[in-house]
């Protein structure tokens, strides 16, 4: 009788090659950016990333950047005193706060704000801040900005505008309403600048 021939090996399953990370931002003449060198770093890869995600994004940070006759002044910096999440006046931009909200909505949240929706906010206030703009008016555009950023993710619900953007909620914190009733609450320390905590409030189910 002949030998038996060998078992044939299994097919190796193929591994998933993961995505490239994408590259880190350079900040050209439109921008002037103060910091640590580690906060400044942390900054150019998380502005990186939400150019790859989200077109508008894109296309914001490319119109500042090139504006080197309006420059966005951003003073970066964690735990900043008296700060939350961003300071019109000083141009201050907490990265502590800014990494408390998700890359992506969790997804039993769809409708949760997320990193790059609050920095495609601060970015466009700032740079609105640089052309003139007053709180108002830079805020009012901002938020028109950050939608678009959350538009280009899939998410179909937007923050309302001014007033009914946000209201205070218990213990300091600070609401945040969208227009398909969609609500986050961010909760905040004593000093009210730390973020503490995010509760999400998904939009009731319509009565059929």
């Amino acid at each position: 009788m002949p030998p038996a021939s060998p078992a044939a090996s299994p097919t190796p399953t193929p591994t998933a090659t993961p995505p490239p990370t994408p590259a880190p931002f350079t900040p050209g003449a439109g921008f002037e950016i103060s910091g640590s060198a580690a906060d400044k770093a942390s900054f150019n890869a998380m502005v990186g990333a939400e150019m790859a995600r989200s077109p508008s994004f894109k296309a914001l940070v490319e119109a500042i950047n090139a504006d080197s006759a309006h420059p966005t002044k951003l003073d970066l910096g964690r735990n900043q005193a008296g700060i939350f999440v961003d300071g019109f006046v000083g141009g201050k931009m907490d990265l502590t706060d800014i990494e408390k909200w998700p890359t992506d909505p969790p997804a039993d949240h769809p409708h949760a704000m997320t990193q790059g929706q609050n920095l495609a906010h601060v970015l466009s206030e700032a740079h609105q801040k640089a052309l003139g703009q007053a709180y108002a008016a830079a805020h009012a555009t901002a938020i028109g900005d950050e939608n678009r950023y959350r538009h280009d993710r899939g998410q179909t619900s937007s923050l309302r505008l001014p007033p009914n953007d946000v209201v205070l909620g218990t213990g300091g914190s600070v609401v945040f309403q969208f227009d398909n009733g969609y609500k986050e609450q961010v909760g905040r320390d004593a000093a009210g600048t730390s973020i503490t905590g995010i509760t999400r409030n998904e939009p009731p189910t319509p009565t059929p």
